[in-house]
Parts: C-alpha cells; sequence; structure tokens
C-alpha cells in the first residue's frame, strides 16, 4: 500500500513525482538557496539565473515555458506552507524612465536555510499537479524539513576561500515517548563578486504522536537578510547602491485523526509572510546621478499568503484489490501591498537612498494594495489489484476568486506491472512498469492595475493617473497534458532508468475589468457597473522526451560508488495569438521574437550571411523582410545532469555536472558595435551558441576517526568548489563560483 501524503492541497500519491533525497547533505557547501538543492538531478528541470549576482533570482521552468504573460515558475510549499510567488519583485525604480533604468531580479528563497532540507519531491505529471488546481499548471515543489533524530547537536561551519564569507549551521533534535523536535539556528554571509550581505534565522518543528488515534504538528521559521548587489550600469566600487532588507516568517500546523474503518481526518494551515524593501541610489560617479544631482529609489514589497485545508481519506483491500477514496477542501488568500517612491536632487549624498525625504524634488508615491482569495474541493479514487495494475482519476473544482465563475480540474492515472503480469521472465529484469497520465492544471492570480505592463505590451496603462481604484486585472493559465512512460529496473534495481514522453497545450489570458467611468469636462471618474475592458489571450504546446537513470555501481565492501544522470528534451512552440505583438515591430531593429506563432517563444530571427554577404533566400534580387530565417533559440532544447558519489572507507566524493544545449544568443556587444545611422541588421555572425557545460559542485570529505574517550559523535572536514549559476541571458556574470572548506561536528 502506497501512503497517502497530505500536505495542504495534497492527498495524492507522489510516485509519478521526482524525489530529491540522496547526496542533499553533501551538495549544501555549495548551495545558498533551494533551487540549488534540485538542479541537475530532476529530468526537464532547467534551472537559470536572471543575473550573475549570488542573491540574485533562479529562474525554475519544468518543461519548458507554460506561457507568453503570466509566470512559469512552479509552486513552492514547504511544511504545508504554500510561498508566496518565487518569482515576485518589488516594483521597477525609476517607473518614470521606463526600463532604461533597470534592477537585476533578486532571490526570493533566501530566507530558507537549506541544511534544513531532509527532503524534495517535484511533481511535473500534471495528471498528478491537478489536484492543485488553480496553483498547479507550472508544476509543484513541496519541501519537508527536518524532524527529530538521535543524532543529539550538530554543528556546520563553513567560509568560502574566496570572499572570505562563513556559513553556521547548529541543529539539535530528539525523538522520545512519541514527541519529536528539531531546532535549529543559521547565519550565513552572502559575500561574492558582485555581491555582499548577510543572512540568519531559526527553525522550530515539532510533532507528537499519542496513544490513540490523534497526531499533530508544528513548524515555524523566520529569517532576516541584508544584502546587495552591484549594479550592471556602473562598475563596482562605482557612485552605485542596490541595498534590500528582507524579512520573512514560514510557518504551519497539522492535526491528523485516525479513526475505525480505516478513517484519516486531516487538516493543514500554512502561514508565508514576506516584507522587503529594495534602495537604489545614483550619485555623481554616473551619468544619470550626475543629470539629476543624485537619484533615489525605494520600493518595498509586503506579502502575506494563508492556507488551510481539511481533508477526508478511506482505503480498504479486498482480497488482492485496494480501493481509496479522497475529498479535500481548501482555501488560500493573498494580502499584497507594493510601492515605489522616488527622489532627485540631492543636496547633501551622505545618507544616499536611506535619505529619500531630502530630495530637492517632491517624491512621488505609486502604491498599490490589493486582496485575494480563493476556495476549492477535490475528490479522488485509486483502485489497484495485487500491484499488476491500477487507476486513479481526481476532480477538482476551484472558484469564488472575485471573478465569478468556476473552473475544473479533471485527471486519470494508470500503471501496468510488466514483471508481475508476465512473470520473472528475464532474471536480470527486477522491475517494469508502464505509466500513463492525463490531466488539466491551472494558475490564476490577481493583477493589480500598476502591474499590468506585465502581462500586456499593448494595453494602454497610464500609471501617472490616479485611476487604480476603477481598475483590477486576473490572469488565467489553463494546462492540459498527455504522458507515457517507462519504468526499468536491473539486477535487483541496482540500475533503475525512467523514460517519460509528454505533450503539454497551455493557453494563457488576460482580462482588464473597469468599475468606474470618466464624467465630465474636467476628466473626473466615478464608480459604475463593472465590466470587462481588455482582453488577450495566447497558447503554446510543449513537447518532450525525459530519461533519468540511477545506478549503485558499487556497493559492497568498503568501497560505495552511485552515479545519476537525467537528460530532458524539450520543443516549444507558440500557437496562437489574436494580436500584433510588440515584439516582432522591436524585431525590425535588434530584437527576437517571443510571442508570434509558428515560433518558439524567444526564437531569434534574422539574416543569412556567408562572408559579411546578406543571402538572398526568396531569390528575388534584393534583401527584405521576406529572407529572414530562423537563427537560433534564446532557450535549451536539452537539459542535463551528470550527479556521482564515490565512497571508500572514511572518504567521500560528491560532484554534480550539469549542460544546457541547443541555445543561442545575441551578442550585443558586436551588434551595437557595429551600429550606424542605421539600425544594425541581425545576421548569423551576431548569433552565438549558449551552449555549456557548468561544474555545479564538487565535494570532497573525510570523516576523522575519534578515539573512545573523544566527547565528539562525529566530526566530518569537508572541501568544496562549485561554479557560477547557468546564465539564462547573453550578459557577462561576475560570479566566479566558490571555493569552501567546513566541518560537521556532532555532538
Amino acid at each position: 500500500m502506497k501512503k497517502i501524503i497530505a500536505l495542504v492541497l495534497s492527498c495524492i500519491s507522489l510516485a509519478l513525482g521526482a524525489q530529491v533525497k540522496d547526496s542533499l547533505e553533501l551538495s549544501m557547501p555549495g548551495t545558498v538557496s533551494l533551487e540549488s538543492l534540485i538542479e541537475g538531478k530532476v529530468a526537464g528541470l532547467d534551472v537559470s539565473a536572471e543575473s550573475g549576482s549570488r542573491v540574485g533570482a533562479l529562474s525554475l521552468a519544468l518543461r519548458g515555458v507554460n506561457s507568453l504573460s503570466s509566470s512559469s515558475q512552479p509552486m513552492w510549499i514547504v511544511d504545508g506552507s504554500i510561498l508566496t510567488p518565487s518569482d515576485a519583485q518589488t516594483d521597477a525604480p525609476f517607473w518614470q524612465y521606463g526600463s532604461l533604468i533597470w534592477a537585476a531580479p533578486q532571490s526570493s528563497m533566501l530566507g530558507f536555510n537549506v541544511y534544513d532540507v531532509e527532503s524534495i519531491e517535484v511533481i511535473k505529471d500534471l495528471s498528478s499537479a491537478a489536484l492543485y488546481g488553480a496553483n498547479g499548471a507550472n508544476g509543484v515543489i513541496v519541501v519537508k524539513t527536518k524532524s527529530g533524530s538521535g543524532n543529539g547537536v550538530r554543528l556546520y561551519a563553513d567560509i568560502d576561500a574566496a570572499s572570505l564569507a562563513p556559513v553556521i549551521n547548529i541543529s539539535a533534535g530528539n525523538e522520545k515517548n512519541r514527541n519529536r523536535y528539531y531546532l535549529s539556528g543559521h547565519f550565513r554571509g552572502l559575500n561574492g563578486e558582485s555581491s555582499y550581505g548577510r543572512e540568519g534565522g531559526f527553525r522550530f518543528n515539532f510533532d507528537t504522536r499519542r496513544a490513540g488515534a490523534l497526531s499533530l504538528g508544528l513548524n515555524a521559521s523566520a529569517s532576516i537578510a541584508s544584502f546587495g548587489d552591484d549594479s550592471p550600469a556602473a562598475e563596482k566600487g562605482g557612485d552605485v547602491d542596490d541595498d534590500s532588507d528582507e524579512h520573512r516568517s514560514t510557518d504551519s500546523f497539522w492535526m491528523e485523526l485516525e479513526l475505525p474503518w480505516n478513517v484519516r481526518l486531516r487538516t493543514d494551515v500554512g502561514v508565508d509572510y514576506r516584507a522587503k524593501k529594495r534602495y537604489i541610489w545614483y550619485g555623481e560617479g554616473t551619468a544619470f546621478g550626475i543629470a539629476n544631482n543624485g537619484a533615489a529609489s525605494l520600493s518595498s514589497l509586503e506579502q502575506l499568503r494563508g492556507n488551510a485545508s481539511f481533508a477526508f481519506d478511506w482505503s480498504r483491500w479486498f482480497g488482492k484489490g485496494f480501493l481509496s477514496l479522497s475529498a479535500r477542501a481548501d482555501a488560500i488568500f493573498d494580502e499584497v501591498t507594493s510601492s515605489v517612491m522616488t527622489g532627485f536632487d540631492f543636496f547633501d549624498y551622505g545618507l544616499r537612498a536611506r535619505g529619500i525625504n531630502l530630495a530637492g524634488s517632491a517624491a512621488k508615491l505609486h502604491r498599490s494594495d490589493y486582496s485575494y482569495s480563493r476556495m476549492g474541493a477535490a475528490v479522488r479514487a485509486e483502485f489497484s489489484y495485487d500491484g499488476i495494475a491500477g487507476a486513479d482519476a481526481s476532480f477538482r473544482i476551484d472558484g469564488n476568486d472575485g471573478f465569478g465563475g468556476r473552473l475544473l480540474y479533471p485527471s486519470a492515472n494508470v500503471f501496468l506491472d510488466l514483471r508481475k503480469l508476465i512473470g520473472h521472465g528475464i532474471a536480470a529484469v527486477s522491475s517494469a512498469k508502464l505509466t500513463a497520465g492525463w490531466g488539466n492544471a491551472g494558475l490564476v492570480g490577481f493583477v493589480p492595475y500598476l502591474h499590468f505592463g506585465n502581462y500586456s505590451q499593448i494595453y494602454p496603462v497610464q500609471a501617472d493617473y490616479d485611476l487604480q481604484a476603477f481598475f483590477r486585472g486576473r490572469s488565467v493559465l489553463k494546462s492540459s497534458e498527455f504522458n507515457a512512460g517507462l519504468e526499468l529496473g536491473l539486477f535487483s534495481d541496482r540500475l533503475r532508468s525512467a523514460v517519460k514522453y509528454y505533450d503539454k497545450d497551455s493557453e494563457d489570458s488576460f482580462s482588464v475589468y473597469c468599475n468606474g467611468r470618466e464624467f465630465g469636462s474636467n476628466g473626473y471618474w466615478k464608480y459604475d457597473a463593472e465590466f470587462k475592458d481588455f482582453e488577450q489571450w495566447g497558447s503554446v504546446r510543449n513537447r518532450g522526451i525525459e530519461v533519468s537513470l540511477d545506478a549503485g555501481i558499487l556497493t559492497g565492501g568498503e568501497l560505495f560508488w552511485s552515479a545519476g544522470l537525467t537528460a530532458a528534451f524539450n520543443a516549444n512552440i507558440v500557437k496562437g495569438v489574436p494580436y500584433t505583438s510588440t515584439a516582432t515591430d522591436g524585431f525590425l531593429a535588434r530584437w527576437a521574437y517571443s510571442d508570434v506563432a509558428g515560433y518558439a517563444p524567444g526564437v531569434i530571427v534574422g539574416f543569412d550571411s556567408d562572408n559579411g554577404s546578406i543571402k538572398d533566400h526568396s531569390g528575388d534580387g534584393r534583401i527584405s523582410d521576406a529572407d529572414r530565417i530562423v537563427l537560433g533559440n534564446t532557450r535549451p532544447c536539452v537539459v542535463t545532469g551528470l550527479s556521482t558519489t564515490l565512497g571508500w572507507r572514511r572518504f567521500s566524493l560528491d560532484a554534480l555536472v550539469t549542460g544546457r544545449f541547443g541555445g543561442k544568443y545575441i551578442d550585443f556587444a558586436s551588434l551595437f558595435a557595429a551600429d550606424s545611422a542605421e539600425p544594425a541588421l541581425i545576421t548569423g555572425e551576431f548569433v552565438k551558441s549558449a551552449d555549456m557545460i557548468r561544474l555545479a559542485h564538487v565535494t570532497f570529505s573525510y570523516d576523522v576517526p575519534l578515539g573512545r574517550a573523544s566527547s565528539f559523535m562525529g566530526l566530518k572536514l569537508r572541501l568544496t568548489a562549485s561554479g557560477p549559476s547557468a546564465p539564462s541571458g547573453a550578459l557577462p556574470f561576475k560570479e566566479t563560483g566558490s571555493y569552501v572548506a567546513g566541518i560537521c561536528l556532532t555532538l
């Protein structure tokens, strides 16, 4: 019987999700965020960096780009708390200047301590993610932190040899009389080639299983971070600041009651609170600062997300048949406040951005406040016979999001165990299972007025006007996927492999609703009946194949050697958009298509050239738009990861190598250098390969032998080298990786 894990919105079997448990502890010295722990270990997951900074945001894509306008980031759940969106950023600084002043996205996951992680579950198949309804279209990542253990007190102390940034983590856990607890505290420096700062926090986990049927647990964590990044607009040491302060608290509570007749009731409650302020300053060391006699921007973001669920589960054996029925009701709400204030003309640069109230100009403030909530319910049935074959089906409904209407998400999975069906057959084959699934999932969100520009390039947002009270937006992503796979085990499962094919169609829509109108000659607005003012949509198709291999090469004696390989191919294409893309017009100068039907999102289209001469592909004797061809895609079509762990006596070696292939980028430096009065044409000579193989990390460790008289239970020495994150664009990275030395001491 497979245990059904209930984590907030989940009462599903996670057998179709990818598990990442092995080698977590070994890989931690070279990581900063949770995303780094799963890089290269999940087939179909592409992890790339938005900037070269160690505190920069990482972008995750499961099975390709899923949407043209809304987010493609998966949903994160930590110990039952549904986290606020991982790609949420403070508002753009200096909004008056459009995108001329750009601030690199920063990571929202810094507040989570990687040393607290026990396991990570990645749910890719929409036939499994369907039970998450309007949150599951981009996949789901479920993180479980440590519970009590009998290892006493454990201390990790690491230091980066290049930046001298320390990482200290101390934890204690125990289990006694059906009570378990885990307590940890951590501090780490975030220094790198272009980043700086520090972060610290604590975690407390407790659960109890009382005599009888009642179990309950509590998970609480909090962190404080102060960090920054050298702006890409100036060299290091220039008169530019980009500083951030962030507070985060993530808490959850669960209670489970086991009743007679195999009935289980469970309730989960989670809260995730995040508050961030970002200070950006341009002084006399920059052209922008000189032109404005000092320019400052203060942007803030405050997010509160809460979730609650109640689940019912019943299961029973009927001879060799097993039947499970479950039902769940849940709710989620968001409270979000974002603002940005700018100031210019400073008589004193001493306080910099934190002294924005000293600006000679009248500081302009843009502020957005909104609340959003949604409720849903789901039912699921599962039946299997003697482990030979089985099927499950679910149906979820989401609604009450303030816009009316209901969203439905059905799904189904089947499996067939070939080895049990045909007998032992070939002795070397220890397991062989066919799987198939189909399901729908979505992503629904409220879009405040000031953020319309992130979803539509053609809706006329007038951010200077005080109209945000009369407009609100809604983003809806619907995805439907079919998948089929084969799982194979050889030689008593010492070699395990899996191959999966998926075909996913996604459609996103962005709607603007207006509840007011203009009246009178002076242009005043007043409230009126709400109507839909604008709507756009787009559709994308992703198809691909994923392969994973895990091998226990040597498992006996003093020598241990295991290896894992993941590889995924993804083909992505825009099926349709009903409007003319502004990216098309922009490309006539020097940009790539991002949302044009018939092309992959981010494809580079330009002119073919040979020895400096542009080829006339149309054969009409002249160079025109008809001669444009596809020169490449800015996103890789193949993503791979190779990991290995080698142990001998007290020595161990753990390494991870990742690769991204099939991607291209535009060499803007060369393109701009060739520019003239006329816009430079994008030709093949300006499109370069973005293929790369990088050493994510390599860790060498040694268990120091301790005598019986030692008061320590264990001492491990560790050395780690890691490379910079894989880039998502063509901009060069400043970070050069890290070299970490540390110890793990068990008391």
